[in-house]
Formats: structure tokens, sequence, C-alpha cells
């Protein structure tokens, strides 16, 4: 509902003065400024807020802000620029004008709406705020994600588009589509539970891979905290992964936020790669081995507590299983809104 006032009331300004004032250059100039600006302003902003979460500054803010202030400060610049080399306008039928004037206005607002609402998906408010993305706690399970839309889907069309620029023919393999597939949902899953001690950001250090071998096919015998065991029909390609966290603050390139190391399961999550085009997807974990080794079996937004498992020191080791999708190797592991490692090749070892 927020984000159809947003555009309403863009619309409404935008367009009554496209129409009193059209001027075809003008308006086409604006738009496309403002479509290089959200490029440039997702091609940079994660370097910007690593930059601002490095020094302490508005740690929490910092990836809203940098999308923000890049995204206005990029489109206020080209604009300039685009209304320098198009100060005459086109010699056209008044109707052309308008028509080219209010279409590219009401492309204009969309966009705009757009970029607020991906900003806002990454800033430390209730999850629920904009709208409510992503259901319940108690109806996810097995690592499955419901997400659903508002009514426009601008955010989603926003990073769909950069997603798709970024993977073109001259992109790098280590593109924004390759690390964030599901770009929106990732935000609302990594602050759905914020203001319960649950942090948004984690340091530069915050986990590492424990040892060489490891992860690999985890065995088929693998049980639940209740006994049961994880892989009933025999089908799922579960995997283990070791993990070494670092109990320092955030601030300080640790995993800790109020001094506590809690997160969502939703939180930790696995990229794979999906054949040479290029394509990934999103893994979530579907549980955490205790002590004994057997499964506390989480849905992507429940609350994992490190504690849980009893491991003591300043280097507590979490074991993170994983339902690999048939075909995909693991590529990256991220954590959080912010840290994102690559995985070194995968090596099979029987847990």
């Amino acid at each position: 509902m927020i984000p159809l006032l947003i555009f309403v009331a863009l619309l409404i300004f935008v367009l009554a003065e496209a129409f009193l004032k059209p001027s075809a250059m003008k308006y086409f100039s604006i738009l496309i400024s403002t479509l290089l600006g959200i490029f440039i302003a997702f091609s940079y902003f994660e370097i910007l807020a690593a930059q601002l979460i490095k020094n302490g500054l508005i740690v929490n803010m910092a990836h809203m802000a940098s999308l923000l202030l890049i995204f206005i400060l990029s489109t206020l610049a080209l604009s300039a620029v685009a209304s320098i080399i198009s100060k005459k306008d086109l010699n056209l039928p008044m109707w052309l004008k308008r028509a080219v004037s209010m279409s590219s206005s009401v492309l204009l607002c969309y966009l705009v709406t757009g970029m607020i609402c991906v900003a806002f998906s990454m800033a430390p408010i209730g999850g629920k705020w904009l709208y409510p993305r992503v259901v319940a706690a108690t109806q996810l399970r097995d690592g499955e994600i419901q997400s659903s839309s508002n009514l426009l889907k601008a955010d989603d069309a926003i990073t769909g588009l950069f997603s798709w620029v970024s993977s073109g023919a001259f992109s790098s393999g280590k593109n924004f589509r390759m690390y964030h597939e599901n770009f929106v949902d990732d935000c609302y899953i990594n602050k759905f539970h914020f203001g319960e001690d649950i942090g948004l950001i984690a340091g530069r250090e915050a986990l590492n891979v424990a040892g060489k071998t490891y992860y690999g096919p985890a065995n088929k015998l693998i049980q639940t905290t209740k006994n049961e065991r994880v892989d009933k029909s025999g089908e799922k390609n579960l995997h283990i992964i070791a993990l070494r966290l670092n109990t320092r603050s955030s601030e300080k390139g640790g995993a800790a936020y109020n001094n506590m190391i809690n997160f969502t399961t939703g939180q930790l999550r696995i990229i794979c790669s999906k054949g040479s085009d290029g394509k990934t997807e999103t893994v979530y974990p579907i549980g955490f081995l205790n002590q004994s080794g057997k499964m506390q079996q989480l849905g992507p937004v429940e609350i994992f507590d490190v504690r849980s498992t009893k491991v003591q020191g300043d280097n507590p080791l979490i074991k993170a299983v994983f339902d690999l999708p048939q075909g995909c190797k693991p590529a990256a592991l991220a954590f959080k809104q912010n840290f994102i490692m690559e995985l070194p090749r995968i090596e099979e070892t029987e847990d």
C-alpha cells in the first residue's frame, strides 16, 4: 500500500508539471539520467557502505544511505549535464510533446519509487513497515522462502533490471546477479527480527570456513533432535559446512551484536552456480548440528542461538546443514547484509 501511495504522490506532482510545461527533451533526458543513476548506485553502493562500516559510521544504515546518496548525486549530475546539452526543445506538435513528457514522467516516477523501496528494504526498521514481504516464520520450513511483492513490484523491477544489465556480455564473473539473485527477499529476511538483538551487519572477519575439507555429502542417517531422519525419502542432497565465528562485535570485524551471536537461519546462505550461463541459486540452511551430532531444524527466519550448540571459546565452531539442489555447485557464502566470501573448490568428504 505504501509503495503505491509513494508512486501516486510522485506521479501527481510530476505529471502536473509535465502537462502544463511539456518538454520532450527535458523529461526524456531526466528519465535517462535517472536510469543511469540507478546503474551507478547499484554498481558502487556496497563499496561505499563497506568503508562506512569499517570506520564505524552509521553501521546499520550504511547500505541504505550509500545507495540513496550515490543515486541522488549521480542523477543530479547527469541531469545537469543533460540540461546543458538539451537546452533547446525539439520542434514537435504540442500533443506529441505532452505525450513524450507525460510518458517519461510515469516511467520516472516508477523508477524513483523502486529505488525508494529497495533502499528501505535495507533500512534498520521493521520488515513490515513498507509492506509484508516475508510471511510468518511458522509457515517457513525446509529452507523454502514464501514471499510476496507489492502491487507495483517496482523494487523487483529495479533489481531485476540491474541484474540483467550486470550479467551482460561485458560483465565479469562476479556480477550483482551472481551474488544477489534474490536481493529484495534477502534484505527482508535479514531484518525479519530486527529489534530482537539480531544485527543486520556483519564484520569483515565475521566467519571463516573451518579446515580444508570443510564440507561434503552429509551422512544420510543424520537425525534431528527429535530422533527423526532428516532425509526420510533419500532424495535430499545434504551437505554440511563447518564455520568458525568471530565473537568480536560487528564494528570490530566480528559477528557479535550487543555482545550476542544470534542470527536468523536465512541470514546465512550459500550461493550456488548453475551451469555456465552465470545463473545462481540462493540456498538457506535447514538446520544446525549440536554437540551430539543431531540437527536442530529451523526455518529461514527462525533464530539460531550459537549458545544452543554449547560451543565455547572466542571462535566457536558451528556446523550448518544445507540441502543443495542437484547440479548446483557452491560458489560463495553470504552472511547478513554485507558479508560475502568465495568458497574454494568442494572437497568431497563423508561426515
